[in-house]
């Protein structure tokens, strides 16, 4: 029987018994360890050349050890008559360690199909075995990152025992006693000899992994760099002692435009702008000669195209065997952004610290604003570093049109002034610059290089050229929405690009110009008008006051009138009120049914009429200030209780139940207690007069210190909301639909506000249309100070 391997060769060699099995194997695994060792020399070269990964390497992997796995069963040992063993189970194994499950199954694939191709009795045992060291290796590649790298040699050779283990158990599984036989003398040897040669074959994969990681990550470390270098514009270089380029990273094409070749032998101070360059070249060499590091040193670099960049340069010597400076190792950073947002910063605090400065001096009022222009053109010209700064006023001339003057100016050392031009004075927009007055009309800046305007305005070029100008910036000034004139600065040196952060900051004081001689002009035109406007507002306010004089006694005189003639009503009232009483007592004589009715009704308008009358003369006594308030210490609770008291007959009389609700404890307080009655009263009454059915309630709360609080409530018809601001106006009284209007002057509420205002404190309503009213009393505990 054959059980592993049905052999081509079979009966070419004798089986190998007792010790010699052992050293069979041993040498047969030798002879197969050598050719998987050419087989993974092999695999790595491939791996190099293609460059393949993922799948792809994978399924390299399984077919380079799957035909390894077919050679390694045509040289294979014999255990008994028809038995064999060889290493086709490291080869599988190993494939799934190190390739995956697409590597373990293609070689195993590839084993097996020629296992099937030599037959034989023990070709179920082969097969199974070569499909078990396929999985227990794909399971090991699954849990393989779990696996501490210093212990996965040991982890593999526990791999090899497990898959030789297996395989002797499948062994025993042939019949006949073979396999019993078989597994007797194979088992020693490939537990032992095939784990370790496995674990030999492992490391040395393991080595060529090692060394691709790190060659990935040296790649990686340097595709880094690089990637940095170009993000940051920083190249590394090596000079040596005469300061020539020995080395030039590739990133310096990025910066500079020079490519790494172009520079080898190259004098760094060749590179340095022609007006740099002796100052750094005796620079340079004082370094070279001390080997002092050069840390973060900043200077000019010109480009391939000629263009200047700021670098920031970094470095330390490299020192020769015998300790002397030999050259030096470092890198050049690119910082010419980064100076642009410095100087930009540089210019902008200048520009700040002008703008303060002119707008203090406009604000100042020492002197005219014309007077102040002649510092303001002077600070403006430093701040901006202009060649010249100057004012144009405009002025409508007949027959020319609008024309500007030159009124100011302020010039850099070397420049000329052009003040006294006399080209510059009266110049029509028209004929010297005709393209400038619609920019400035439409509140725009105007910046120009001459050059260019040699060819949109060669006019206004020709008179710029004659002042050696050669770019110019212009910005309008409005006062009161009319172009004043306008604030200029000329660069007679370079075409200079204005920058537009910094035409908006000039802008903002072409418009504080501008508002300062609004101020001014608004405040010449006040001057002019303050002597009549004093007089007529004099003469206004006189009038006011004898208006106003007037109002107060009539006031007065109307008070005074409705308290003489409330006084004057009372006495014949009282005695009507009187008489008709003794007449229907029958005191006087007895009465008949009718005329005791007739002197009821006598009696009830009098008393009804009286009431009117005091109403009239307690609102006339407010308004004329003829009140006063009598402090007394009083309980409220008292009053509250007399109030509901006084309620009861009229209440019982329309069938309405008085509710009075007082603490259990009370504490007196300092107010006037008649005015404070009145109020209730007042309240009370009217919630009896417009409440038909239902209740009516008193409830006093006294729980701060500082004042008490009455509401009076009422289950009444309510008051909409739009007429509660008129509730308490005088002479209004507010009728219910479907009730009939209540008598009464319309004062009541009016009163009582007016004496709780009196006393310190406020009356408020809260009412709703069907849910009734309630008035809030609140005064303070003490109004001594209302006295």
């Amino acid at each position: 029987m054959q059980p592993l391997t049905a052999l081509a060769h079979q009966g070419l060699s004798e089986p190998a018994v007792g010790k010699g099995v052992a050293s069979a194997v041993t040498l047969e695994f030798a002879h197969n360890i050598g050719v998987v060792v050419t087989a993974c020399v092999a695999l790595q070269l491939l791996l190099r050349r293609f460059d393949v990964d993922g799948t792809r390497k994978a399924a390299l992997f399984g077919v380079l050890f799957g035909l390894l796995a077919i050679v390694s069963m045509l040289d294979p040992v014999d255990v008994v008559q028809g038995v064999i063993i060889d290493s086709r189970f490291v080869v599988v194994a190993v494939s799934g360690v190190f390739g995956g499950p697409v590597a373990a199954t293609i070689a195993a694939l590839m084993a097996t199909v020629f296992r099937l191709s030599l037959g034989g009795a023990g070709m179920p045992a082969g097969i199974a075995a070569i499909i078990a060291s396929a999985l227990l290796a794909s399971v090991y590649h699954r849990l393989r990152p779990r696996v501490p790298s210093r212990h996965e040699l040991w982890a593999i050779w526990g791999l090899g025992l497990v898959v030789h283990g297996v395989t002797v158990l499948l062994i025993l599984t042939i019949p006949g006693g073979v396999g019993a036989q078989a597994a007797r003398q194979a088992a020693v040897p490939m537990l032992t000899v095939f784990p370790v040669g496995m674990a030999f074959v492992a490391w040395f994969m393991l080595e060529y992994e090692l060394r691709r990681r790190r060659e990935a990550a040296l790649a990686e470390g340097a595709r880094r760099y690089e990637e940095l270098g170009r993000q940051s514009r920083t190249f590394a270089w090596e000079v040596n002692a005469e300061g020539e380029y020995t080395y030039v990273s590739p990133t310096v094409h990025e910066v500079t435009g020079h490519r790494p070749e172009e520079l080898l032998g190259v004098s760094i101070w060749e590179l340095h702008p022609a007006e740099d360059r002796e100052r750094m070249r005796a620079a340079g060499r004082e370094i070279l000669a001390s080997g002092v590091p050069i840390a973060a040193y900043e200077n000019r670099f010109v480009t391939k195209d000629g263009r200047i960049l700021w670098v920031m340069s970094s470095g330390m010597p490299i020192h020769d065997t015998d300790g002397r400076v030999v050259g030096y190792r470092g890198t050049d950073t690119d910082i010419t952004s980064r100076k642009a947002a410095e100087e930009r910063l540089r210019r902008r605090l200048a520009y700040e610290k002008a703008i303060v400065a002119c707008m203090r001096l406009l604000m100042s009022g020492r002197a005219t604003v014309e007077q102040q222009l002649g510092a303001v053109v002077r600070i403006l010209r430093q701040a901006s570093e202009a060649s010249r700064t100057y004012v144009f006023r405009n002025e409508h001339v007949p027959g020319q049109g609008l024309c500007m003057t030159q009124t100011h100016e302020s010039v850099a050392l070397g420049v000329t002034p052009q003040i006294d031009n006399p080209d510059l004075q009266m110049l029509p927009y028209e004929s010297g610059s005709p393209s400038l007055l619609p920019v400035l009309e439409a509140r725009e800046p105007f910046a120009r290089a001459v050059a260019e305007l040699r060819e949109t305005d060669p006019v206004m070029a020709s008179v710029l050229a004659k002042q050696d100008i050669r770019a110019v910036l212009i910005l309008p000034i409005f006062v009161d929405d009319t172009l004043w004139g306008q604030i200029g600065f000329d660069d007679c040196v370079d075409e200079r690009e204005w920058d537009s952060d910094d035409i908006d900051i000039l802008q903002v004081v072409a418009d504080g110009i501008g508002s300062a001689l609004q101020r001014e002009a608004d405040r010449l035109e006040l001057a002019s008008h303050r002597d009549d406007l004093e007089e007529l507002v004099a003469r206004r306010t006189q009038r006011l006051v004898e208006l106003n004089t007037e109002l107060e006694e009539a006031n007065r005189a109307k008070s005074r009138f409705l308290a003489n003639m409330s006084h004057e009503l009372r006495t014949p009232l009282n005695s009507i009120i009187g008489f008709s009483g003794l007449l229907g007592q029958g005191l006087t004589g007895p009465l008949n049914e009718e005329q005791a009715t007739q002197i009821g009704m006598i009696n009830r308008s009098g008393k009804h009429l009286l009431e009117l009358v005091d109403d009239i003369l307690d609102i006339s006594r407010v308004e004329a200030g003829g009140v006063e308030v009598r402090v007394e210490r009083f309980d409220p609770a008292e009053i509250v209780a007399e109030v509901a008291e006084a309620l009861g007959p009229l209440a019982v009389q329309k069938g309405l139940e008085v509710r009075v609700d007082l603490p259990r404890t009370t504490r007196a307080i300092d107010s006037d207690p008649g005015k404070f009655k009145q109020i209730l009263l007042n309240l009370a009454g009217n919630a009896v007069k417009f409440t038909e059915e239902g209740h009516v309630s008193l409830e006093l709360r006294s729980e701060s210190t500082a004042h008490v609080e009455v509401r009076v409530s009422d289950t009444g018809p309510g008051i909409p909301a739009e007429r509660l601001p008129d509730v308490f106006s005088p002479f209004v009284q507010l009728d219910a639909p479907g009730h009939a209007k209540p008598a009464g002057t319309g004062l009541g509420l009016t009163i009582s506000r007016e004496f709780a205002e009196l006393l310190g404190g406020t009356l408020t309503v809260r009412s709703a249309v069907g849910s009734g009213s309630t008035f809030t009393l609140t005064v303070p505990a003490d109004c001594r100070i209302c006295a």
